[in-house]
């Protein structure tokens, strides 16, 4: 259930990044717009569903930050040290939210840090939604 909660925000996430990164001669969905916090949903999301699949956090924390690292540059498009130093400070809170989540505390104060940042991404998804429906 954890890894199903899970995926779904990397769903969502991935969404919010390919919006923002797709180039087809315009711009992004209107109402579409990529925050700091999708990147940091997003490597945590990879985090934590690379750790449940293969039990390793090394390997979780390395793919979330390869991926965080891909997605931050081609959705946000970082013109200046300044702005790759930010984009990299929330590649590291996702991954560190998402390192000390799993096996460290118990499954219920898991669910309960778990639960807002999949409500967080479901309103961000669907509040997206909506800004391009109008």
């Amino acid at each position: 259930m954890l890894f199903a909660v899970v995926m779904c925000v990397l769903w969502m996430e991935g969404w919010a990044v390919y919006q923002s990164a797709r180039k087809l001669g315009r711009s992004p969905l209107a109402g579409w717009s990529f925050s700091p916090a999708h990147l940091m949903r997003l490597t945590f999301a990879v985090q934590l569903a690379v750790e449940l699949a293969c039990r390793s956090k090394g390997l979780g924390g390395s793919a979330a930050a390869a991926l965080g690292c891909l997605a931050g540059i081609l959705a946000l498009r970082p013109r200046s040290l300044l702005e790759m130093s930010e984009l990299m400070m929330e590649v590291f809170m996702g991954i560190s939210m998402g390192i000390f989540l799993i096996g460290n505390i118990p499954a219920h104060i898991a669910w309960l840090l778990l639960l807002p940042i999949a409500v967080s991404s479901g309103m961000a998804f669907v509040g997206g939604l909506r800004a391009t429906a109008t």
